[in-house]
């Protein structure tokens, strides 16, 4: 699960991420809030991601912290599922 985007679902941990997300200096515009996101998919074939929680390889549009299952799911967006993600892989 790599993300490329840093606005996620709405935490408590959401406002911190989005404001490092907007001001932090960074190589790439492309990041979870902390983490680049070529730097976690690197070496991967990019067609092979996905953006439902179904795909093996998932890039759903998820903060860092959400991606460290701290936050749920989100009700309504296939893109913001990490904890059905991690399910499924099970």
């Amino acid at each position: 699960m790599c993300s490329n985007d840093y606005d996620g679902i709405f935490s408590k941990y959401q406002a911190p991420l989005i404001l490092g997300g907007t001001f932090l200096p960074r190589k790439s515009s492309v990041h979870d809030g902390l983490v680049e996101y070529q730097s976690c998919s690197i070496g991967l074939d990019q067609s092979l991601f996905g953006t439902s929680y179904k795909d093996t390889f998932y890039k759903p549009r998820l903060n860092h912290a959400d991606k460290g299952f701290l936050t749920g799911d989100s009700l309504f967006k296939d893109s913001k599922k990490p904890m059905k993600w991690f399910e499924c892989l099970l």
